[in-house]
């Protein structure tokens, strides 16, 4: 048992105590509180374009592409290569 910044006592592991409930920490939740283009910009070093709220295009660095031809979607954290046709979430992004 630790005791948290709220004052309660909570198990040690992958679950902490939030105002009552338990939260899961789990690869998933902390995946989906990543946005897949903060993930882009740190990988590739270069700034994608804006396409909609939610989207974005950007360089293909890894294969040296010139066009902006790597979709990516905030809000379903995926991206796309219309090259390539290679794509996924943000672990098949790294």
């Amino acid at each position: 048992m630790i005791h948290n910044q709220h004052g309660s006592w909570a198990e040690k592991g992958t679950k902490s105590w939030n105002g009552g409930r338990v939260m899961g920490t789990g690869a998933s939740e902390i995946l989906a509180r990543i946005r897949i283009s903060d993930v882009f910009r740190a990988l590739t070093q270069a700034e994608p374009r804006r396409t909609s709220p939610d989207s974005l295009r950007g360089q293909a660095v890894w294969r040296n592409g010139d066009g902006f031809s790597v979709s990516l979607n905030d809000s379903r954290g995926l991206w796309h290569d219309f090259v390539t046709h290679d794509g996924g979430g943000i672990l098949d992004l790294i």
